[in-house]
């Protein structure tokens, strides 16, 4: 049985990542540089991964053929499949005038084109990446912005900004179904990380520039206000970090920090908060002599931690031998 080697150069994986990332390369280069033919591109890739694979990392030329197969038989079905069954439902639907009426559905809610942004870039936008995924979101929203006037540059560019945070669940959950099965890891638990991890990008990130970008049509009277945005910022760090389960790991990392200070060197040299649970700060002491000395103390200690933290954060102190 081959095992994959994930540094195979020297052992080194800042060698080894640069010669995994070829096939990529050499796909944006065909795309982006020289302008080829997307097949033409696709099967440059693949051509570079095959010799990557079996050339560098000593993959199995039979293995690698398999694998080759494999990939192409995921990517029509269920990936292709998807595709093409959106594109066929986007095509009845011009066709059949149906694509207008919902166009002029949307854009006869507001005149702001503010709000029509708003509404299918970032909206509409997500429920056909849920949908098709890929790059119809940008292609169907970009074509309704357009069609209500828009610049068609800048309504690509807010519709691939609006598409920064349902990507990950884009066609139907492929990328994180796919994550699973490669991984092997829970679907849900993926699910629930990954839109965490989907929130904090789209606050920080994709409203800043959905502002700077709105900003640049003529006739916006709406000025710029960075602190709105620091302000927003430092509200989301907290809930953040919270649904990540590491508030509490955290804040006993601010309270073991600032012991140091509240107990005095000597003390803190033979004592370390140990848990807080319950609002109850449990102190572990390796010397008698300083647990008693602690303990003697132990209401001015809390006056402390309770200025620093809060009376909420921690209510009683506790030491114990440790």
């Amino acid at each position: 049985m081959w095992t994959h080697n994930y540094e195979p150069l020297g052992g080194s994986l800042a060698l080894s990542a640069p010669v995994a990332a070829l096939p990529i390369v050499v796909l944006f280069l065909m795309l982006g540089v020289w302008r080829a033919p997307a097949w033409k591109a696709a099967l440059s890739g693949l051509v570079t991964a095959f010799l990557v694979a079996s050339g560098v990392y000593g993959m199995p030329v039979g293995l690698a053929a398999i694998s080759t197969v494999y990939g192409a038989a995921y990517g029509i079905f269920p990936i292709a499949w998807i595709v093409f069954s959106s594109i066929m439902l986007y095509r009845l639907a011009v066709d059949t005038g149906k694509f207008e009426v919902i166009k002029d559905s949307v854009g006869s809610l507001t005149d702001d084109r503010r709000l029509q942004a708003m509404f299918i870039a970032f909206s509409f936008g997500a429920f056909i990446e849920g949908a098709a995924g890929f790059g119809a979101p940008v292609a169907v929203s970009g074509a309704m912005l357009a069609g209500l006037g828009f610049n068609p540059f800048y309504a690509a560019g807010i519709c691939l900004l609006a598409n920064t945070a349902p990507v990950a669940f884009g066609s139907i959950g492929i990328p994180v179904t796919t994550l699973a099965a490669v991984t092997g890891l829970p679907v849900l638990q993926l699910s629930a990380m990954v839109g965490r991890m989907r929130e904090s990008r789209a606050d920080l990130e994709r409203f800043r520039r959905r502002s700077r970008a709105l900003l640049e049509w003529r006739g916006l009277p709406e000025v710029p206000n960075p602190g709105r945005n620091q302000h927003a910022t430092a509200a989301l760090v907290p809930k953040l970090l919270a649904k990540l389960g590491l508030a509490g790991r955290l804040r006993d990392e601010d309270i073991a920090a600032a012991w140091h200070a509240i107990a005095g060197e000597f003390a803190a040299r033979f004592s370390h908060p140990q848990k807080l649970r319950h609002r109850t700060l449990v102190v572990a002491v390796s010397q008698p002599a300083v647990l008693w000395t602690l303990d003697r103390s132990k209401s001015t200690l809390l006056a402390r931690l309770q200025e620093k933290f809060g009376k909420d954060v921690i209510r009683e102190l506790r030491f114990q031998a440790g």
